[in-house]
């Protein structure tokens, strides 16, 4: 009797999941979700974090050629040696015009290693890229699953709410003949209340959801959409993974971080060569010599360079300050990567545990709850059951059913945090 127009409580619930898209105050894209890969799509395309340390990477890149010029070259022209009693040119013999040009250069290879560690700070922006597109999607596959299991829920605890709505008017029809007591019909009525509040607490987590997904994609998704838990792969075994784990982003950055370092050291170690620099003039001169002969221009050149011979203040302690950085930042790395191991190693364990619980409700848990409802159910109808049996026999069977969504769904969560460790990056 009461199993018969479960069909007709799935169009209830379908018009009750019109409403869960709608929240207000959010600015939309043109075009609903409706695919978890459009939402992928859609989040990736506006995240401005992305645009943020894309410029980021582009200011590493173009400092790559910068950072390895020489300074510019140094123009002088002046009057030198002018008699102040007349500032006539051609008075005094050591008065002339002088035009100079000088360049410096600096210590060793120390315009190689400044290219090179902006380079290296170029490509572990690239990584931080790479690892904001894993974050994410990863962020837009569990907002979708939280959606797809809140929905799950929904569907469920509306079939279970229209079916105590029609165990009460039955109870309450039998009560009026005389055949069941009141408690039967408060009992039912409570029931379906109480399923009641539970579906209004569900339909606003799955606005708060909406509301997180949309945050990200600027789209909601379309109305009436069954959101659906989605089906994510994993890699096929441990081993595989952990290999993966040796090109995630977060480590790619970080070894570009202490190879930065090391460049950090290396370039302070140039600073014991001395620096030097070219300076070459010219200058001219006017009047005549006793003889008759115009006086002959002057043509200079010079060498400077520095003396770094109190290295002890200085140089010495500018290295081993380099030195600390570069082994902070390797072990940074080393921390880094026993961090991502580790949360590998407890995905791994958890993955196999919930697929192992998937597979035992699948195909023993809720048969066998279904089967206890429909035994009963016909118990009751014989007068072999009490009323609080059959509420009871249903109220497993619901509880059964939730707990597989949610198991589902923290299998799907489970994924995508693998994922996240694992995927090949897809740009």
């Amino acid at each position: 009797m009461f199993c018969s127009k479960f069909a007709r409580y799935g169009l209830a619930s379908a018009a009750l999941l019109t409403l869960l898209v709608k929240s207000p105050g959010v600015i939309l894209a043109s075009e609903p979700l409706t695919s978890l890969v459009q939402a992928e799509t859609l989040a990736l395309q506006r995240d401005a974090g992305l645009a943020q340390i894309e410029a980021t990477r582009e200011a590493y890149q173009e400092r790559v050629v910068t950072e390895g010029q020489l300074p510019d070259p140094r123009l002088r022209v002046g009057a030198m040696n002018l008699p102040v009693d007349s500032f006539e040119l051609d008075q005094e013999p050591m008065t002339q015009i002088l035009v100079g040009l000088s360049q410096s250069f600096p210590p060793g290879r120390t315009l190689a290693l400044r290219s090179a560690a902006s380079e290296t700070q170029a490509a572990a922006q690239a990584a931080m890229l790479d690892e904001r597109r894993r974050m994410i999607r990863r962020q837009v596959r569990l907002l979708w699953t939280d959606i797809a299991q809140l929905q799950g829920s929904l569907q469920i605890v509306g079939r279970k709410e229209q079916w105590y709505r029609e165990l009460e008017e039955a109870v309450t029809s039998s009560y009026s003949s005389g055949a069941h007591g009141q408690h039967d019909v408060v009992r039912a009525r409570l029931e379906r209340r109480l399923l009641g509040e539970r579906l209004l607490s569900l339909t606003g987590e799955v606005d708060s959801r909406i509301a997180q997904l949309t945050r990200w994609t600027g789209a909601r998704p379309g109305t009436g959409l069954d959101v659906r838990i989605p089906v994510l792969s994993a890699p096929a075994d441990y081993q595989t993974a952990l290999q993966r784990i040796e090109t995630h982003p977060l480590l790619l950055a970080s070894a570009s971080n202490t190879e930065a370092r090391t460049l950090g050291e290396k370039l302070a170690r140039e600073r014991y060569k001395p620096s030097f620099g070219i300076d070459v003039s010219y200058g001219f001169r006017s009047g005549e010599d006793p003889t008759g002969d115009e006086r002959p221009d002057f043509f200079s050149a010079m060498l400077n360079f520095s003396l770094p011979i109190l290295s002890g203040r200085r140089q010495d302690r500018e290295v081993a300050a380099a030195q600390a950085e570069r082994r902070a930042a390797s072990e940074s790395e080393t921390d880094l990567r026993r961090e991502l191991v580790a949360q590998l190693d407890e995905l791994w364990a958890s993955l196999n545990e919930l697929a192992a619980r998937d597979a035992l409700y699948r195909d023993e848990v809720l048969p066998d709850a279904e089967m206890n409802v429909e035994a009963t159910r016909a118990a009751y109808q014989n007068d072999y059951a009490s009323f609080d049996e059959l509420v009871g026999a249903q109220t497993l069977l619901l509880s059964q059913e939730l707990q597989y969504v949610a198991l589902r769904a923290d299998l799907a969560r489970n994924r995508a945090r693998l994922l996240y460790l694992t995927e090949e990056d897809l740009r």
